[in-house]
């Protein structure tokens, strides 16, 4: 066992602040391994909530999940400490000789062979005299002595607490609880481990992780960060060198092109054995020791040039090692900080599932997929089908707080751009007037944090008309240009610049019901949108009432928060193959011939975002045919254009559902499909655009039925 200085170990002071009370999920499969290691302890994890409890004797206490985002914070710090404890519980018997100052307790140690066998060196011994001494109790944070006055020791739990919330500044009547849980978390080091390691992937990922004007300092702490557990099998693998230092033989280690990183020494050294020339070649605190060895970090960093140990060398070394993090130099400071994750899908769908909300995997990836493609996609569909659901539980699991998304409900009485921009107070030029539903405020920090996504909700987006109070949008959306405020030269109170652009991190969603009260999209809209229409079916209804549970929007909150900055860069990914599927352009040109008959073709735009459409499903779903993907973008780029009298669209989409099936059975698609009461879509591998093919027979049989059809359904 070695021990290190527990002061070395830097944890933020005051953990609990008002800027740091974000929740904290946890995943089931995260609570499944806390329960068994803590049930036993009487902590008791919740399942369905953000609360666990301990259970006494006599009445129990909430802990609430910041307790676990808490202790993961402490995790570094915890897990030495516990070896101090470890230890101490080992020697409890001796507790008399373990009073007094670290000098006393020092030579006690040394004297009494059966108790200095307790320890591996001499260094460890001097170590646990200092965080024992009843004297001096700065090596133990300042926390409460182990012994008290009559040589009696207090427990090893109660005193692991004192020191834990030395470093958590937790004003409450449970604060021991939490000190409880960190220590029941140290004597189970796997499942903390497992708790640390979720607590580092939920974390802000451009926070930097360690941050140091000295190559020298932050090379340590670099290399501490990520090896403070696992010394040895980074010393095992490296090359070995012998060398010495004012005529001390010691062992050079090389790791990679890291020449001389460490030196192993066979005893303990100090800042004046370890310097030559006035210059210390090596840290005086050793990083690790075994039975034989103590080991020094090199303190011969070179930010630049051709050396043993440079900047460039660490940067190499350590993104190879863990290519989940960077390191950066950035107006001579240095930087680790964790890379933004890859945006993945598959782990959005998961956690929808966990909060009890069921979606299939196929309008996650046609949602996810559209916001990628364009930022503005209506949800349409049945009442009650999960559209605004949908978005809001996206908004949140994406989001790092609630100032990146807002839903706002329209209004029947919009008729201008006011509820979304606001306007100049007429009565004072020098005053805004900021929409009270957040939609100005959200855009303006997202112009201010193009980093993170930002999410518009529209709630019933067509309750007004859409073209009135949306028109800036619309024009923005695909000019580029910025969105005109106010005239003036300097920002009007609060804070509102005279113009502002739609930055490409900006997400609007917008949810359509279509009844008496609501107003029909213009191709206008619908040619700058993805169009998801959401239905329910028998199976899906008859599941859910199975078991109709409430949906724990919580359980989502903030869980894909560190793949957002991947998201926004997936967004904003122009470097596709330009060459377009085979597949793809045959469709859309016979698409084309077809929709030309009745004045719904679709121009350069529409055809530019099906292929970009069809190149973000690839990467969302890389399982996808081509047909899939070209049946997803029929579906939500070109029928929702399609609407008209019977004898208008009838026989076009006649035409239409031939493309979506084989030549063997274009022939009888009228029949087979068409007019057929119960059509099977997606049972035939002569059916090709099963989706489509869908839509287009309600369509046709709306047509048949009331003499007038659309894409949108009451």
């Amino acid at each position: 066992m070695t021990f290190k200085k527990l002061a070395d170990i830097e944890i933020t002071e005051n953990i609990v602040s008002e800027t740091n009370l974000k929740d904290f999920k946890l995943p089931n499969n995260l609570k499944k391994r806390l329960s068994d290691a803590l049930t036993d302890k009487n902590i008791v994890i919740g399942k369905y909530t953000s609360y666990s409890y301990h259970q006494s004797s006599s009445n129990f206490a909430l802990i609430p999940n910041q307790y676990f985002l808490y202790a993961s914070i402490v995790y570094p710090l915890a897990l030495e400490l516990i070896k101090y404890f470890n230890k101490f519980d080992e020697v409890r018997t001796f507790s008399t000789q373990l009073l007094g100052s670290s000098q006393k307790i020092s030579s006690e140690i040394s004297s009494d062979a059966s108790l200095k066998d307790f320890f591996d060196s001499q260094n460890d011994i001097e170590l646990f005299s200092k965080f024992m001494s009843s004297e001096d109790s700065s090596h133990r944070l300042n926390a409460k002595n182990i012994i008290d006055s009559n040589g009696n020791p207090r427990t090893s739990k109660d005193c692991f607490r004192s020191v834990i919330l030395k470093k958590i500044n937790l004003p409450d009547a449970t604060s021991g609880i939490l000190g409880d849980l960190v220590y029941y978390l140290s004597k189970s080091p796997d499942v903390y481990r497992d708790l640390y390691n979720y607590y580092q992937s939920t974390s802000v990922v451009n926070t930097s992780l360690i941050e140091e004007k000295k190559l020298r300092d932050f090379a340590k702490k670099v290399f501490e960060y990520f090896y403070f557990d696992n010394w040895k099998s980074l010393i095992d693998n490296s090359k070995t060198k012998k060398s010495s230092i004012n005529s001390v033989s010691y062992v050079l280690h090389s790791i990679d092109s890291l020449i001389g990183v460490i030196g192993s020494f066979s005893s303990s050294q100090n800042k004046a054995s370890l310097s030559t020339s006035n210059t210390q070649r090596f840290f005086d605190s050793p990083i690790s020791q075994d039975d034989n060895n103590y080991y020094y970090f090199s303190t011969q960093w070179n930010g630049k040039g051709n050396y043993n140990l440079t900047y460039s060398g660490l940067k190499t070394f350590i993104e190879n090692e863990f290519p989940e993090f960077e390191i950066d130099e950035i107006d001579n400071v240095y930087y680790l900080k964790k890379k933004p994750q890859k945006f993945k899908s598959i782990l959005f769908s998961s956690h929808c599932t966990d909060s009890g909300l069921i979606y299939s995997k196929s309008i996650l990836d046609r949602f996810v997929s559209s916001l990628l493609t364009k930022p503005f996609v209506l949800l349409t569909g049945l009442s009650g089908s999960g559209k605004t659901k949908l978005a809001q539980a996206f908004a949140q699991w994406i989001s790092h707080d609630d100032s990146q998304y807002c839903i706002v409900p329209v209004g029947a009485d919009w008729t201008n751009r006011e509820p979304l921009l606001g306007y100049v107070n007429a009565l004072d030029r020098d005053v805004y007037v900021v929409p009270e539903n957040g939609a100005l405020k959200l855009m303006i920090e997202a112009y201010n944090n193009q980093d993170k996504p930002y999410f518009l909700i529209l709630d019933e987006m067509n309750l007004s008309h859409v073209e009135r109070y949306f028109a800036d949008f619309l024009s923005v959306m695909e000019s580029n240009d910025l969105f005109k405020l106010h005239d003036k030269s300097s920002d009007l109170k609060p804070g509102v610049p005279a113009e502002i652009g739609w930055s490409k991190n900006l997400f609007i969603i917008g949810t359509v019901n279509v009844d008496e009260t609501t107003y029909m999209f213009s191709p206008k809209v619908l040619d700058r949108a993805n169009v998801i229409e959401f239905k329910v079916d028998e199976t899906e209804i008859e599941e859910f009432l199975n078991s109709p549970n409430e949906v724990d929007m919580s359980m989502l909150k903030n869980q894909g928060a560190s793949m957002g900055i991947g998201f926004v860069d997936l967004a904003e990914n122009k470097e596709f193959d330009n060459t377009s599927s085979e597949k793809l352009k045959s469709a859309l040109v016979e698409l084309f011939k077809e929709l030309k008959k009745v004045g719904a073709e679709f121009g350069y735009r529409t055809g530019m975002e099906i292929n970009r459409l069809f190149l973000q499903l690839s990467e969302i779903n890389a399982k996808l045919s081509d047909e899939e993907k070209i049946d997803i973008a029929m579906m939500q780029k070109l029928l929702p254009k399609l609407h008209g009298s019977r004898r208008k669209l009838c026989s076009v989409l006649e035409s239409l559902a031939k493309l979506c099936v084989s030549s063997e059975i274009s022939d009888n698609v009228k029949e087979d499909f068409l007019n057929n009461e119960g059509p099977n879509f997606s049972g035939s591998s002569k059916v090709i655009y099963p989706l489509s093919l869908e839509k287009i027979t309600r369509m046709y049989k709306g047509a048949v039925d009331n003499g007038f059809t659309s894409y949108a359904e009451a």
